[in-house]
């Protein structure tokens, strides 16, 4: 080998050399421990984010909250990442801090409006600062706005439908029983109780917060005619006197179509006089839920 081959190949070798170590440099060196502003955790799923504006010199920030949330509820958080060292300090409008307004992560309540307004403020040591703005918007919380049992008082044996409205509900469950009513296409049921009974409603919106309402179904039992009698007066032909037993609701006694008598508790009793033959009495009792029997005596010639 000739003394101008071995000085190409010397030649070589080092500028291979010197590849390698700008290599190292680039990629293993200490300039890859240097976290660039592009190195800002992304959002994660379920969750929104605001990035500070731009300004040359200025750090970057980016704020993110979980998303969706609902009005009125509490427990989220908020967190500030940066490309630098920065004291950060928060500010909410719509809204209020379950803690402390400053740090690298804060606990948020929605209030009862439209939308959340988070705001961070990051400063570094030099004064250098910037902000970062992230409007959250809020979804109504699930309610309640109608439960009604039609009829509200019932006779044992029949039954009654229980009636509701609800808004931004994601479950529904009906007690007693743990009847769930999410999803179904109506909004009543029927119920049949055999004694009275209170149904408790219970919504839960998609931020997991419940509302709840109640409602008592009584339940009475049915009316009952136990006697009507009249018994004639001694002395007199055209008098007598009227036992009316009854339970289960109130009691009218009607002669034509006068009412003569009336009460809830049993028996009625009266005198009666210038009873005319053919002439009647009409006892009727009705209880709280309306239902009614009734029964009728027509007086006769006395012989």
């Amino acid at each position: 080998m000739t003394s101008e081959q071995k000085t190409h190949i010397l030649i070589g070798t080092l500028a291979a050399a010197v590849v390698l170590l700008l290599a190292y440099a680039v990629f293993g060196g200490r300039g890859a421990a240097v976290k660039p502003a592009s190195a800002i955790p992304q959002p994660a799923s379920q969750e929104s984010s605001a990035t500070s504006e731009p300004v040359p010199g200025a750090p970057t920030l980016r704020i993110e909250t979980e998303s969706p949330v609902t009005a009125q509820s509490g427990g989220h958080l908020a967190r500030v990442t940066s490309d630098t060292d920065l004291a950060f300090k928060w500010t909410i409008v719509g809204g209020s801090f379950e803690g402390g307004d400053d740090g690298d992560s804060v606990t948020w309540k929605a209030g009862a409006g439209a939308e959340v307004v988070l705001l961070c403020k990051g400063t570094a040591s030099d004064g250098r600062n910037n902000s970062a703005t992230l409007r959250v918007p809020l979804s109504p919380p699930g309610a309640i706005t109608r439960f009604e049992a039609f009829p509200p008082v019932i006779t044992e044996g029949t039954g009654a439908k229980l009636v509701w409205t609800v808004a931004n509900a994601k479950k529904l469950v009906l007690e007693p029983g743990a009847q769930d009513l999410s999803g179904g296409a109506s909004s009543s049921v029927d119920v049949k109780p055999e004694k009275t009974t209170s149904y408790t409603l219970t919504a839960t919106d998609a931020a997991g917060l419940t509302t709840s309402q109640n409602l008592n179904l009584k339940v009475v039992p049915r009316p009952e005619l136990l006697e009507l009698r009249a018994d004639p007066v001694s002395g007199s032909a055209m008098a007598f006197g009227v036992v009316a037993a009854f339970k289960g609701g109130k009691a009218e006694l009607k002669r034509g179509g006068q009412v003569i008598a009336s009460g809830e508790a049993s028996p009625l009793h009266l005198q009666l006089t210038d009873v005319e033959p053919g002439s009647s009495l009409t006892l009727t009792v009705t209880n709280e839920a309306g239902s009614f029997v009734s029964s009728t005596l027509t007086f006769s010639t006395r012989k």
